[in-house]
């Protein structure tokens, strides 16, 4: 044998075989391209400022800090190139990468832990034969806060909470509410978003009931007629899903737009009616307070408040508030008209019984005036401009309450202080809240067991002494 081959054919060796195999079956990779689409992987595996596919960059802020998505290409060095369909499948449902190295949940790998054995492989052939390597890591590294940056912390949250299993192939297969169900809790992942979560940040609370990400309220999709999508066509669903606007019902803005110009609007027909179909049979979830759909809050013609009843009530009083009415008549007017009720084409909707004027937050009102709006769909693109950089946050606070008291829900009030919160990320969860006084605890407790220690070793040489 030729002496120059043997380190080559040593190095060989050393390569999982996994990795070498690169000749996929066409259709599997076809499948694969559907997978990737629905599982929302470029969408968050691509820095959009830079504009590199799948190398990772992206910045997820969470309240424990910022999290930075990876490579994923096929890049050796710097992605997962090097990985085979064993360490790929580990890392995607388990949270494991190669060398034990822990992954954070702002990857829903336990939702994706329901994905099919088939679609799992079907992925992985996906990106090792058609993404294009780049061999560079993102710029930023995730940034986490004292506990969270020690990684192993997350063995024992998935010994806690990673424990979902992969749908049987049978029941992912295309039609019906099983499918749809496949979609929602797996590939899709809506439940992570829309669902809320424990005090350890797992999914916990009545399903898909509604959550927060990021200063944005996550709304109720259950099938409640008042609070959650009960109220919905299947036809709005769908038209939702794919142009992220149900005429007279609502708009997709932040995380949600970003699904629907990556994701969701790709989706076949046969997939977004199976989604709609399976929404019908989640359990109806009422959010308190709530006693009137949010696209029948006012009369449309009067704008007199709605009763539970489906009567007409009395138009509410409108408190003065010349600086929000000032700037909703110079700004917000040149699109949504004098009037508030949009266009005729619904491009700019109208915010009279709209999701985000009507419901029981401002949250995504004052989320939608700071941080604009992009929404990018086959046929159509959709644009609000950020005002967070132009209006200061009192001004953004007088603006969405001239819109509340005027189009809105009077009983919502928001102040500068409110704006500032949800620009920084919202509410921080009770785990973070309570983490002060829980590392206090534990360093007393550290403390305690260190004087015991002490105690102990004295006592055992005193009793050696004098013994």
């Amino acid at each position: 044998m030729n002496r120059l081959a043997l380190p080559a054919i040593a190095t060989l060796a050393l390569i999982p075989m996994g990795v070498l195999a690169q000749d996929f079956d066409p259709d599997l990779v076809e499948r694969g391209r559907y997978v990737a689409v629905a599982a929302d992987c470029a969408a968050c595996h691509t820095n959009h400022e830079e504009g590199l596919e799948w190398a990772g960059g992206y910045v997820l802020d969470t309240p424990m800090g910022q999290m930075i998505s990876t490579n994923i290409t096929p890049s050796v060095e710097f992605g997962i190139g090097g990985w085979t369909e064993a360490q790929f499948e580990r890392a995607v449902r388990h949270g494991v990468a190669p060398g034990l190295h822990m992954i954070y949940p702002g990857m829903p790998y336990a939702d994706y832990a329901r994905i099919s054995d088939e679609d799992i492989s079907a992925l992985y052939a996906f990106i090792m034969s058609e993404i294009e390597p780049i061999d560079q890591a993102p710029a930023l590294q995730t940034s986490l806060a004292f506990p969270f940056n020690i990684r192993y912390v997350m063995a024992g949250w998935n010994l806690l909470f990673g424990h979902n299993q992969p749908f049987d192939a049978a029941t992912t297969q295309p039609g019906g509410a099983d499918r749809g169900e496949y979609l929602v809790t797996a590939l899709a992942h809506c439940n992570t978003c829309h669902s809320p979560r424990n005090i350890l940040m797992a999914e916990g609370g009545p399903f898909l009931s509604g959550g927060n990400v990021g200063g944005w309220d996550v709304p109720n999709i259950t099938s409640d007629p008042i609070s959650g999508i009960g109220g919905w066509s299947d036809e709005e669903i769908v038209q939702y899903l794919r142009q992220g606007n149900a005429h007279g019902k609502a708009q997709a803005a932040g995380p949600m737009a970003e699904a629907v110009s990556y994701s969701l609007q790709y989706l076949n027909d046969d997939d977004l009616q199976a989604i709609a179909a399976f929404l019908r049979t989640v359990p109806p979830v009422r959010t308190e307070g709530q006693d009137v759909p949010s696209f029948a809050f006012r009369d449309p013609d009067t704008l007199a408040l709605m009763n539970p009843d489906g009567t007409v009530g009395a138009v509410p009083a409108v408190t003065p508030n010349p600086e929000g009415e000032q700037l909703f008549l110079s700004s917000c007017a040149n699109c949504h008209g004098a009037d508030a009720r949009g266009t005729d084409d619904f491009y700019y909707p109208s915010l009279v019984n709209n999701a985000a004027t009507s419901g029981t937050s401002a949250a995504n009102l004052v989320m939608v005036i700071s941080s604009g709006l992009q929404r990018e769909t086959e046929e159509d693109y959709f644009f609000m401009p950020a005002y967070a950089g132009q209006w200061t946050s009192q001004q953004i606070a007088d603006v969405a309450n001239y819109v509340l008291q005027s189009y809105g829900n009077p009983e919502l009030v928001v102040d500068a202080a409110y704006v500032e919160l949800l620009q920084a990320g919202g509410e921080p969860p009770l785990l973070m809240r309570a983490m002060p006084y829980l590392l206090a605890l534990g360093g007393i407790g550290a403390v305690a067991v260190l004087l015991l220690i002490i105690y102990l070793i004295r006592n055992r040489r005193r009793r050696a002494r004098f013994g």
